[in-house]
């Protein structure tokens, strides 16, 4: 990515979509096989069970007296389709149990393919893991008037301690397809997942969810957030998704990169999909709506044998500030996805950078101790306050002060400010700072001179971001925070100002 930020990119956020862009990537950690099964296209209604044949499989069609062929050996093709014609059949392929047996109890396998085909109607598909050719555990699916690979499928199993020794392989079958169906399967992928880790399902363990932000994980039961900018992704396979939360909140929902949707939610589980989901791949991001709104997370709740899978990591960005900074239309929700980054916000209004200052809090605790704590503001009542173990790394911390202690005298906020900068790098030593002046221009000179003296303290990892004629009088809403197209404006104008520091 160059200096400047594309088009396409101030597009999807002015129309509110964000840019949560997923790679397709190995189903689990420790892949036994990923390859692709092929054979020609067979036109109907030619002698399709005695066409070309993709190496590996056994083939058997109930109305085909004595045709097909045992095959117990794993010979995948490097070609990527296997094609299927006819009135009723099956196609299995079978593990060589020489070379892929099943090798502890607890293992657990997972099958992945891509399903489709051409033609009208409904195929009725089941997909299949067998040990030693019995099958146990299937998926079955409708494939409604296919134009090519519409559908992916999972299958999962825990091997029990009686299938140790015994060969794994996989099976598709399709019931009574109607006249010119031709059934399609490619991206065919079986993992294991070990015993004693966690089971790729959503749960609160799941190594596959990604948390971004401050997370408490003392109870290995509930995972729970408490500042708003905590969320979590999740890339899973199938066609519905519930959350099951401890306690009532406000959520926001994002799925498939959609703009973020406010959810009312729990306790128990609650449906996240607004609209039903087409069986397959799909993305998912969950986080509180608002700052008084707060996650107790119990885990996803997946279709019986659907499957989470690895998500990309991201660059992270955190940001610290007050109401302007906070929630999922401000400037730095948009900033950081026009840059492709994850995103914490470290924000709450009303409070200021120094303790003593601000409207929201009666006891006026500021940035300078809160920012070091596990809770936000809402908790200041818990004593002793848990502190934040500082588990992750950004990839740049921006700092957006000053516009809520008007009366703070500049001495004291320029060495309240360089305190707090060189307090942030002593827990992230490598880090680079940028401090904004607010858009109102509130302490501008005195964040500049902050910046300042920390410099010629010798740090010179930190710079200035000048927001001066960023916004105008029609960017606000009440002349303090900025409206959608502010914040869209300012957005755009902060991720310039940081792309070159994620360059570095």
């Amino acid at each position: 990515m160059g200096h400047k930020l594309s088009l396409a990119i101030i597009f999807a956020c002015l129309i509110g979509v964000t840019t949560m862009r997923e790679a397709n990537t190995a189903p689990l950690s420790l892949p036994l096989i990923n390859s692709d099964f092929s054979s020609p296209a067979i036109v109907p209604p030619a002698a399709w069970i005695n066409g070309a044949k993709a190496p590996g499989w056994t083939y058997a069609g109930n109305n085909l007296d004595g045709v097909g062929v045992q095959v117990v050996s794993w010979k995948p093709t490097p070609t990527t389709t296997f094609y299927w014609n006819g009135p009723d059949g099956s196609i299995t392929q079978i593990i060589d149990p020489a070379t892929y047996t099943i090798k502890s109890a607890g293992d657990r396998y997972i099958l992945l393919a891509s399903l489709g085909g051409q033609g009208s109607g409904t195929m009725h598909e089941t997909s299949t893991l067998l040990v030693d050719g019995k099958a146990v555990s299937t998926t079955p699916m409708d494939i409604v008037n296919p134009v090519g690979l519409a559908l992916a499928v999972s299958v999962a199993y825990t091997a029990k301690p009686e299938d140790v020794g015994k060969s794994i392989g996989v099976q598709f079958a399709w019931a009574k397809p109607e006249t010119q169906m031709q059934a399609q399967v490619t991206n065919v992928s079986l993992a294991v997942s070990p015993a004693g880790t966690p089971a790729p399902d959503g749960s609160p363990a799941d190594a596959n969810l990604r948390y971004i932000g401050r997370w408490d994980k003392s109870d290995p039961a509930i995972y729970h957030s408490y500042w708003s900018g905590a969320y979590l992704r999740m890339k899973f396979i199938g066609s519905t998704v519930k959350v099951n939360l401890a306690a009532q909140t406000a959520l926001a929902v994002s799925i498939d990169g959609a703009m973020p949707a406010a959810i009312s939610a729990g306790p128990g589980e609650v449906d996240l999909a607004r609209a039903p989901l087409k069986q397959g791949y799909h993305t998912i991001m969950l986080g509180a709506d608002g700052q008084n709104a707060e996650v107790a997370f119990q885990g996803f709740v997946l279709a019986p044998g659907s499957v989470t899978l690895p998500i990309p990591a991201r660059r992270l960005i955190e940001y610290i500030g007050d109401s302007i900074t906070q929630g999922n239309t401000s400037y730095s929700w948009r900033s950081a996805e026009m840059l492709d980054c994850d995103h914490v916000q470290i924000a709450y209004s009303g409070c200021a950078l120094s303790s003593g200052f601000g409207y929201t809090n009666p006891r006026k605790i500021g940035f300078d101790t809160q920012y070091f704590a596990l809770k936000n503001f809402n908790h200041l009542a818990d004593t002793p306050q848990a502190q934040w173990d500082f588990s992750y790394t950004p990839d740049i911390i921006v700092i957006n002060l000053g516009q809520n202690e008007p009366e703070e005298k500049p001495d004291a906020f320029v060495a309240s400010y360089a305190r707090f900068i060189q307090a942030i790098h002593t827990k992230f030593p490598k880090t680079p700072i940028a401090a904004m002046q607010p858009y109102s221009g509130s302490h501008a000179a005195d964040v500049a001179a902050a910046v300042a003296r920390v410099k010629k303290a010798g740090d010179d990892r930190v710079v200035l971001i000048n927001t001066s004629g960023w916004l105008v009088k029609e960017d606000f809403r009440d002349g303090v925070h900025p409206n959608d197209a502010g914040a869209i404006k300012a957005g755009f104008l902060l991720a310039e100002q940081l792309q070159p520091l994620l360059s570095k």
